[in-house]
């Protein structure tokens, strides 16, 4: 089974194109690997953890997409291997009670839901909700199979406290934990065990790390998330999140009762998961995106394979005992709410932001971004700075000029706010726009920046994505350039790579 789990993750990075979206944290990694300080020496809006782990890597093999590539399905793998092998388990446990054979194939049908899914091979190069994901499979581990309780619920603390310092909304998914332990264990002082030792390690280390980085800390991972605009409206996140989900979706809302039919803590636990990622992430944050929705693969996927059972169970049924019944028109229901959904599958409809790439199988040749790695190396010292997309950048190990600049200007805003003693405008979400919009309209003090940079020619390289267009506002004229003597070095399908050596 470990085998047959590798074959999705083997594909994946086999295939000739790359997929990515939040590639700030690869250059955030690069320069934590040559020293840098997290939010002091450029922002970073969560807790770092993560990419110091990654810095490291990079500080001993060396910068490489490769080398975070590995690391990063490597978590995938994990997480769906744990899944398997916690079923597993709980089916040999059960085996006296006519269950095993079931638990057996909802952990089998889960893994390899998870090992397939759209967002598996969409988030395959490095994302930080994949070792979330990881951190949540341990978990489910630790609380589905026996154990010594007092231990058990040491180490889900312990693992509170880590998934918090990956990222902060992973809190969620303990909310949902300690919920578990009163609702379906009627166990309320299991759920203060947990929380409350978590709860106290957790401000300790944000505390600890505050005084280290004040307030640059408290900028970066409270308050813009606090500002940082909406990018969806409710009814729109809801049917953003259901695409991106695809057929987990669509097997997966009949199979919260399937589940819990099955085995009714495994379908309070699915519940309870999904259910407070989802009322966090549709009225609580202001915005959400593709890799939000990998918090809810795992319970999905058992749901998923919880409906998948009971269409095998119906149908072996139906072929022994061909009767019309309630079972049989449950199952002519969920066969038609299955097929219905398929109509709208995101994975399967190219988007042209991502260059028409489908089911997460795209977007940036592997080989063109090698090639413009090796030419910025041959135009540029390693100390220089340049400016280009984090993706290549890291291939060729050097150092953006604006380092994620995504939220380059709003932190700056922030900063200003803040050291002008405006307490109550930094707080303030009046006038607060939407995401972008905001992104676009915080952006000129690096926009400024990189203009003088270029003027003054202390910019070796400057990479021109010209067909994706993410963030539009990033682009730099060509005129521009050519007005303060870069000359185009290097053109390939995507890519302009501008040098001012060239014309030296």
């Amino acid at each position: 089974m470990a085998l047959g789990l590798l074959l999705p993750r083997g594909v994946r990075m086999l295939y000739g194109e790359l997929w990515i979206e939040d590639e700030a944290y690869l250059d955030i990694a690069l320069r934590i690997s040559r020293g840098q300080v997290p939010y002091l020496d450029f922002p970073l809006p969560h807790y770092c953890l993560l990419d110091v782990f990654l810095g490291v890597l990079f500080r001993a093999f060396g910068p490489s997409l490769r080398l975070a590539e590995l690391v990063n399905n490597a978590a995938w793998w994990l997480s769906a291997l744990l899944l398997y092998r916690t079923f597993r388990q709980k089916g040999s446990e059960a085996e006296g009670h006519g269950q095993g054979a079931h638990a057996i194939s909802i952990g089998l049908l889960a893994a390899v839901l998870v090992s397939v899914s759209s967002l598996s091979f969409r988030y395959h190069l490095w994302e930080r909700e994949v070792f979330s994901q990881l951190v949540y499979a341990t978990a489910l581990f630790l609380l589905l199979t026996r154990g010594q309780e007092q231990r058990r619920l040491g180490l889900l603390s312990l693992l509170m406290v880590l998934s918090a310092l990956v990222k902060l909304t992973n809190l969620i998914f303990w909310l949902a934990v300690g919920l578990y332990f009163i609702i379906a264990e009627r166990d309320w002082k299991a759920a203060v065990r947990l929380w409350l030792p978590a709860g106290v390690g957790i401000g300790l280390i944000f505390a600890a790390t505050s005084a280290l980085a004040w307030p640059e800390f408290f900028q970066q991972v409270f308050l813009l998330h606090w500002l940082k605009g909406s990018s969806a409206g409710v009814l729109e996140k809801l049917g953003q999140g259901a695409r991106w989900l695809d057929i987990l979706v669509a097997l997966g809302l009949p199979g919260f009762f399937c589940l819990w039919r099955m085995h009714r803590r495994w379908g309070i636990l699915a519940l309870l998961w999904s259910g407070c990622s989802a009322v966090f992430y549709l009225l609580l944050s202001l915005t959400l995106w593709p890799h939000n929705m990998i918090d809810l693969l795992i319970p999905l996927a058992l749901c998923s394979a919880a409906t998948l059972g009971f269409i095998g169970d119906t149908l072996r049924e139906l072929k022994q005992n061909p009767v019309f019944n309630l079972r049989s028109v449950a199952l002519m229901v969920t066969v038609i709410w299955v097929g219905g959904s398929l109509k709208a599958l995101a994975p399967f409809q190219p988007s042209p932001r991502h260059r028409g790439a489908v089911y997460g199988f795209g977007f940036q040749s592997r080989r063109e971004v090698a090639e413009v790695g090796r030419a910025i190396q041959r135009w540029s010292r390693p100390e220089e700075r340049i400016i280009a997309p984090a993706l290549i950048a890291v291939a060729a190990n050097r150092e953006k000029l604006i380092a994620y600049r995504e939220i380059a200007g709003e932190v700056e805003a922030i900063r200003q706010r803040w050291a002008e003693g405006d307490r109550a405008g930094v707080f303030s979400r009046r006038g607060m726009r939407g995401f972008f919009e905001q992104i676009q309209e915080e952006a000129r003090p690096w926009q400024v920046e990189a203009a003088e940079a270029i003027k003054a020619r202390r910019v070796a390289v400057v990479v021109i994505d010209k067909t994706r267009g993410h963030y539009p506002y990033f682009t730099i004229p060509a005129d521009f350039l050519r007005a303060h003597h870069y000359q185009v070095v290097l053109r390939t399908e995507n890519y302009d790579l501008w040098s001012p050596a060239a014309s030296l």
